[in-house]
């Protein structure tokens, strides 16, 4: 028992080996195969396979032969060839793919492309990008066949290692033809161009090896090859002189040309002189622009008239007779009855338009709802726009002007003049009639004012600090709330807000646009600062007059953190002394409370110290003794103004500003602002003395050297 047990197993297990084995061989082989057919023939054996597997699946030709021939195509077909009394001839698409299908035209074709007998049918024939007009480009050709593989895999493929392949392709595979017919070098001459196959079910690379296969296995040739066989073969079966055209020579034709209509594409065929031309005449175009042809052939086949168009007036199209609704022409099939000279009328309708006149609270006759509707036409007489009226609180406003279409201006008179067209629309404005615009400058508003509606902003006022409030500053843009840059050519028709980021302008008051709000709030204890511009501008405030009690100041962009106000206090000032500025020195104490602080014990020192020089006595204090001791050297200072002479150029400087020390005093003339001193001040003595030692010695019209030697 245990013998035979033993020798089961030995059995069973010599079994496996043996298909384990024959299994490697058989894949070996497959391998081998498939490396022979892709290195020696450039055959890709996955494409192949995969390509056979879907040519052999069933095609749809409802999907896929969407304009197939019926049994009357070929009849009909054969008599238009036939015909030797019909002027012109048209042959569908569909009667030449019957004709071609089912006559000898293509005998001889799959011998040409080496095909064994009966390999071709004719499905379908479309004609694609037909020109209007037959010149270098006459047609497109997409052509569906059957192809038998049938005969060819039994008579031709039959040698190691093909024949085991063969079982793989399908008994038939439909292939798409396509090709370019093209205009030749003679008279109705043609050539084929760019050839192409491609089988259905089968993408580009997969007919690509199916054709290499065939090729290789078959004998057949190559996919171009066969392409361009095919393609010039149907072209003459269409075309040449053993073709359809030729057959209709032979009848009397003379020319052909393709056609697309709305159901059918066909070949016509001309039985008659197509180097014959006819005149158009139109009438009645008032002017318009007409690309309608003056002279035609009937190789055009269908004479189709275009509209044209004229400002104020509807085109109602071309006529015979104007005075009949039922001779309108839109296009004309042409055949020896209709081809001949035409006369063409074109009717019109004239458009009523709207003029709509927004009164703005104003009046007119015939107003509602705030508007006046005025209906002209393009032949209206030439007449101006009406002016309205607007009373407010009984006062009557006075008329400004329109604004609308066509006016970059508001304005007074507008005149619609005869040929004007198009509805239009038109607003009142009104003397008096004012609105704001508003500054905002790193997020705060800083500046606002009113303007007359329709009036624009000057670009260089807007960019110049002491015009909009905002001395000491310098705004490089203004943008709008788009953030897109202002364009200062627009009419200021609303309330607007303009949007800026400011810096310092060096060497000069920083704290200029605040002077008012920080006057007030050192008065008053406490001041709001929301971005660090301002603290900074309020840092040099206390600086410049010398602020010595505690203002309480809210930082309202800080959180309140005893040790972030400090460090943004610090970041301050290390930020404005990177600035060129007029302060040097400087003291302060900090008392938060609460997430607020005080800030104090500021002092005042300026950059530039007065100091002697060699004309002016250095030990003298004050500036009478300094000019006795300038007469005593023989300078020459009698009067020449008079004592109460005041028009001084410092007094014509608009920007000014309050000092009480010699200091600032010094530092305000130095840097172009009119100082108001302080009644009783020191500024005040050394000011009106200098006034009356240049009244003494110094006049307008002296050079500076005569005035540096009067001094």
């Amino acid at each position: 028992m245990a013998e035979k047990e033993k020798k089961k197993k030995s059995f069973i297990g010599g079994l496996f080996k043996f298909i384990f084995a024959l299994v490697v061989i058989v894949v070996l082989a497959v391998g081998a195969l498939a490396g022979f057919l892709f290195f020696k023939y450039d055959i890709n054996p996955f494409a192949l396979v995969t390509g056979a597997s879907a040519a052999n699946r069933e095609v749809d030709l409802s999907s896929v032969a969407t304009n197939m021939y019926a049994e009357a195509d070929f009849t009909s077909a054969t008599d238009k060839v036939n015909d030797t009394l019909t002027p012109i001839e048209r042959l569908s698409d569909k009667e030449v793919a019957a004709y071609l299908d089912n006559t000898t035209v293509l005998d001889g074709l799959e011998e040409e492309c080496l095909f064994v007998s009966g390999g071709f049918d004719v499905v379908q024939v479309e004609f694609l990008n037909i020109p209007n007009t037959k010149g270098s480009h006459i047609v497109d050709l997409k052509i569906l066949l059957k192809v038998d593989l049938a005969s060819l895999k039994e008579t031709k493929i039959t040698s190691f290692p093909y024949n085991i392949l063969k079982g793989t392709l399908p008994n038939t595979i439909y292939t798409f033809l396509s090709c370019s017919v093209d205009e030749g070098t003679g008279e109705n001459e043609y050539q084929v161009n760019n050839p192409k196959l491609q089988i259905v079910n089968l993408n580009d690379g997969e007919t690509d090896s199916m054709f290499k296969m065939l090729s290789l296995a078959a004998g057949t040739a190559s996919r171009d090859e066969i392409a361009t066989v095919l393609s010039n073969k149907l072209a003459d079966a269409i075309l040449g002189d053993s073709g359809i055209y030729g057959i209709c020579k032979t009848n009397g034709a003379q020319d052909y040309t393709f056609e697309k209509k709305t159901n059918s594409k066909n070949l016509v065929v001309y039985k008659v002189d197509t180097s014959v031309e006819h005149n158009i005449t139109y009438f009645g175009t008032m002017g318009a622009i007409n690309s309608n042809p003056t002279k035609y052939k009937i190789t055009i086949n269908t004479l189709n008239l275009a509209n044209i168009a004229k400002s104020g007036y509807n085109f109602l199209g071309w006529f015979t007779d104007i005075t009949d609704e039922d001779t309108r022409v839109t296009s004309i099939e042409l055949d020896t009855v209709t081809f001949k000279d035409y006369q063409f009328t074109a009717k019109w309708s004239i458009v009523t338009y709207q003029i709509t006149l927004n009164l703005n609270g104003g009046d007119l006759a015939g107003a509602e709802d705030d508007k006046k509707i005025i209906e002209y036409t393009v032949e209206t007489a030439t007449f101006t726009l009406p002016k309205p009226t607007k009373t407010i609180m009984s006062v009557i406003c006075e008329f400004n002007g329109w604004l609308g279409e066509g006016l970059t201006d508001i304005t007074n008179n507008v005149v619609i003049t005869v040929g004007t067209f198009g509805n239009k629309e038109y607003f009142a404005y009104y003397i008096g009639e004012t609105t704001q615009v508003h500054l905002v400058v790193d997020g705060e508003p800083v500046y606002e004012f009113d303007v007359n509606l329709g009036e624009r902003l000057n670009e260089n006022t807007m960019l110049d600090p002491a015009s909009i409030g905002m001395n000491g500053y310098f705004v490089e843009t203004w943008k709008t709330a788009g953030n897109t840059d202002f364009d200062f050519d627009t009419m200021i028709l609303e309330e607007t807000f303009l949007y800026g980021t400011w810096d310092y302008i060096v060497d000069n008051v920083y704290f200029y646009p605040y002077l008012s709000e920080f006057n007030e709030g050192v008065a008053g204890g406490e001041i709001s600062i929301g971005n660090r511009a301002k603290l900074i501008a309020y840092i040099d405030y206390a600086i410049f007059y010398n602020i010595k009690s505690q203002v309480r100041l809210n930082l309202t962009y800080v959180s309140n953190n005893a040790e972030q106000i400090a460090n943004e206090i610090q970041a301050a000032y290390v930020d404005r002394n990177d600035m060129t500025h007029f302060t040097i020195g400087y003291g302060y104490g900090i008392n938060v409370t609460g997430g607020m602080f005080k800030l104090y014990g500021l002092f005042f020192i300026t950059t530039d110290q007065v100091s002697p020089d060699g004309i002016l006595d250095p030990d003298k204090e004050s500036v009478f003794d300094q000019y006795d001791f300038a007469t005593k050297m023989g300078i020459d200072v009698s009067q020449k103004r008079a004592i109460d002479f005041d028009d001084f150029n410092i007094e014509k400087v608009s920007k000014t500003i309050n000092v009480s020390t010699t200091d600032q005093l010094i530092w305000a003339i130095e840097n172009g602002y009119r100082p108001i001193t302080t009644v009783g001040s020191n500024a005040e003595e050394v000011y009106l003395a200098a006034k009356a030692v240049l009244r003494n010695i110094v006049t307008d019209n002296m050079s500076d050297v005569d005035k540096l030697r009067a001094i």
